[in-house]
């Protein structure tokens, strides 16, 4: 390949096995190709676009990438490690096998794809947001996730022990069995998420949104809770012991057999009744 090359487009081309290394690619737009088994590593891209393209056991090490967008195309087996750079966005694309190690990756956005049972604990993702992906099972612990998403992820079962998630957006992701013990996750936006049988022991959560999530049978033990707020959330068996309540908003919490044995409860916002009639002339 060329060091250069700025506004090209590949267009049903086989580029299978072709060598891009150190190469500086501006605007390229590659549709309907091939870039099987291609070696683009060591190299800059900037406004790539990467469409129904097969790019699996692409190799990227050392790469650095520039909002660039690879839709519904096939990395299978690729290798993304060491790979830096701002908003890689990965759209409906096949994921399996793939390599996300020691990446210095900000803003990746991954749509709609497969990656559950990942470990991603040495992906080095920054600020990652997977949207509507199935990363059930996945492996996040310790990892800062500030200000990640997983809106409407399913992520059933992910291990987030000790993680980072403050400002993270979680809203109406499936994260029922998920665990959460020992992390920060203050401002973090859980709300209509599933959280059934969810544990969050020791938790630093001041001013969360749990409003409207399912948290049956869900573990809250011994968690900062101060300012968080729980507006018509579902805690059937919940189990609230020894959490910190200050000022934590209840109104409208739906907790039948939930325990709250050592917790500060009257320190809570219990329903409004000014907002409770509001609300159901709203719903009228």
């Amino acid at each position: 390949a060329n060091s250069q090359h700025k506004a090209t487009s590949f267009v049903e081309t086989d580029l299978s096995n072709s060598n891009w290394q150190a190469v500086a690619a501006e605007q390229v737009s590659i549709i309907d190709s091939n870039l099987a088994f291609s070696q683009l590593t060591q190299a800059k891209f900037k406004n790539l676009s990467c469409i129904n393209s097969n790019l699996s056991a692409s190799r990227w090490q050392k790469s650095f990438v520039d909002q660039c967008s690879l839709v519904n195309s096939s990395l299978e087996s690729a290798d993304l490690s060491e790979l830096a750079g701002f908003r890689l966005n990965l759209l409906e694309c096949q994921l399996e096998n793939m390599l996300l190690y020691n990446t210095a990756l900000e803003l990746p956005f991954f749509q709609k794809s497969n990656l559950a049972k990942r470990d991603f604990t040495q992906s080095g993702l920054i600020k990652p947001q997977f949207q509507e992906c199935d990363l059930s099972y996945s492996n996040f612990k310790g990892m800062d996730l500030s200000q990640a998403g997983m809106m409407k992820a399913l992520a059933t079962g992910c291990d987030f022990t000790g993680a980072i998630l403050n400002q993270a957006n979680l809203i109406e992701a499936k994260l029922d069995k998920a665990i959460f013990n020992h992390c920060e996750m203050n401002m973090a936006l859980l709300s209509k998420a599933n959280l059934q049988q969810a544990f969050f022991h020791k938790v630093q959560a001041t001013q969360a949104q749990f409003t409207e999530c399912d948290a049956t049978e869900a573990v809250f033990t011994a968690s900062n809770l101060t300012y968080a707020d729980f507006s018509h959330a579902l805690v059937t068996k919940a189990d609230f012991s020894d959490t910190q309540l200050y000022r934590t908003n209840l109104h409208g919490l739906l907790d039948p057999s939930t325990r709250w044995q050592g917790a500060n409860r009257a320190d809570a916002l219990e329903t409004d009744p000014v907002r409770q009639k509001a609300e159901q002339l709203a719903s009228r």
